[in-house]
């Protein structure tokens, strides 16, 4: 059997296409497991707040970045224009496909170099705020009632001043180092790519002869998906470092020499494998990795074992162990086992 889904014009309406796309294949292929990309709950407000954060914060500069590009680069304007402050074009070029004049070779690396200035300011700084803020965040939450902590805001909490205790701390060093470095590379490859987005988009122009304002959509279109790829970024970075930093808390807390079992705790809406491997499963938190794979005896009992930093990067999927998120978009967590503060998660996680 041999199935082709052709998508016309993909850059237009991508999410409904990509959706129904989605539900072509496993209406076809009923034993397939589809990857919605949705994003699953978490029971706290204030790592809510946070993410929305660091994406408000990038997506509305993708947005003036665009209407830039439109007013000076374009010369045309598709609706009442925001100021471009600072994200101000400097180049003085003008991108018109239509004439058939070409841009010359002068012309592009002023393109070159002003995406890559306004690309490398929007992205800067957000490393530390997608790392510190959401170690500091776990670290805070680990030690508050869960019936508080779950309804708290991030406005609420201290955060800019344990930020600060995170930072000198030992216990949290070598996690702040892998998560700056881990972090680092992923918004260096997404200023890279995003800057390459819009160039192949305004040279795919000139090859179609595409109108200003249909080049303009197009860039739109191409901004939309740098959007949803920071929001993926930006959810999945800061529920790792968010459960790092409530395991390091964990630890920091515990006995000397005391096992530490947590039991796993995942939302209405989580996926098939956090269903499985994480919900209501119970774990002993270590340091660091045992050594070979993550299983661990104790009193004759196996237990797989969890630590700050595992997790399923450069994993196949059918090779994903349990850890805090499992994958992109995982908002699974952990909790002491006790059964009134699992009650209280479950509860607060079931709509």
């Amino acid at each position: 059997m041999q199935l082709t889904l052709e998508i016309a014009d993909p850059h237009v309406d991508s999410d409904r296409k990509l959706k129904t796309a989605l539900e072509i294949l496993e209406k076809a292929f009923p034993g397939i497991e589809v990857d919605h990309d949705e994003v699953e709950q978490t029971p706290y407000q204030s790592l809510i707040d946070i993410t929305e954060e660091s994406f408000n914060d990038v997506s509305d500069a993708l947005y003036q970045i665009w209407r830039s590009i439109c007013k000076e680069w374009l010369h045309t304007e598709l609706d009442k224009a925001k100021s471009t402050d600072p994200y101000k074009l400097k180049g003085r070029v003008f991108i018109n496909p239509k004439t058939g004049k070409r841009l010359t070779r002068g012309e592009w690396e002023t393109i070159k170099r002003d995406l890559t200035r306004l690309f490398g300011k929007l992205y800067r700084g957000k490393q530390k705020q997608l790392v510190m803020k959401a170690l500091a965040l776990g670290k805070i939450l680990n030690s508050m009632d869960p019936a508080i902590a779950t309804d708290k805001p991030a406005n609420a909490l201290e955060i800019e001043k344990v930020m600060r205790t995170v930072e000198r701390s030992a216990v949290y060093s070598n996690m702040i180092q892998f998560a700056e470095v881990h972090t680092g590379e992923l918004i260096q490859d997404v200023t890279t790519r995003s800057r390459r987005a819009i160039m192949q988009t305004i040279l795919q122009g000139y090859q179609d002869g595409t109108g200003q304002r249909e080049l303009a959509r197009k860039l739109f279109d191409q901004f939309s998906v740098l959007n949803r790829d920071w929001r993926r970024i930006a959810e999945t970075e800061n529920a790792i470092n968010f459960n790092n930093g409530y395991l390091l808390a964990e630890l920091e807390a515990a006995p000397k020499g005391e096992d530490v079992f947590v039991k796993g705790i995942s939302g209405a809406g989580a996926c098939p494998f956090c269903r499985s491997n994480l919900d209501n499963q119970t774990f002993v938190l270590r340091e660091k990795a045992p050594g070979g794979d993550d299983q661990v005896t104790i009193d004759k009992e196996t237990y797989t074992a969890i630590w700050p930093g595992k997790n399923n990067f450069g994993r196949k999927r059918d090779e994903w162990w349990a850890c805090f998120p499992s994958h992109p978009h995982c908002r699974c967590s952990t909790i002491r086992i006790n059964p009134m503060f699992e009650a209280i998660l479950r509860e607060k996680m079931k709509s």
